[in-house]
């Protein structure tokens, strides 16, 4: 659940059925809500109306807008780029490949310059990766 207060009025976005966990304004009026109920919400906030729900296998740690995508990071440390038009997944990078092959799961991410993606891992560690553009379907 989302609440929105001000002076006067009060709007509750529900969707999901358990804690939010990572909020994105993807453009002017949009916003994504990811949760632990594997669940990623595209929100109209003009309306606050729900325009959307892509659906994953696990808890949703972390969202970025990269490019024109979205990208999530699941608790099983998957990285994954969505069209959020058409809410299909792109691409996803798992744990266990070599682009992050790091034994422990990769929890947040953030995106430097537009081309470097940082993440950061469980084991308190992170990894700068250049030229991300490698990494999804443009």
């Amino acid at each position: 659940m989302i609440k929105f207060y001000s002076n006067i009025e009060l709007w509750i976005l529900a969707g999901h059925s358990r804690a939010v966990s990572s909020l994105k304004i993807i453009e002017k009026n949009v916003l994504t809500s990811g949760s632990y109920d594997a669940s990623i919400i595209i929100w109209d906030l003009e309306n606050y109306a729900q325009l959307k729900t892509l659906k994953d296998s696990t808890f949703i740690l972390d969202l970025k807008l990269i490019h024109d995508y979205l990208a999530s990071v699941l608790s099983d440390g998957t990285i994954k780029f969505w069209d959020t038009d058409t809410g299909s997944c792109l691409e996803k990078i798992e744990k266990k490949t070599t682009i992050l092959c790091n034994s422990q799961s990769c929890i947040w991410i953030e995106v430097k310059e537009i081309q470097d993606l940082i993440c950061g891992f469980s084991d308190g560690t992170f990894k700068i990766f250049q030229n991300i553009s490698k990494f999804y379907v443009e």
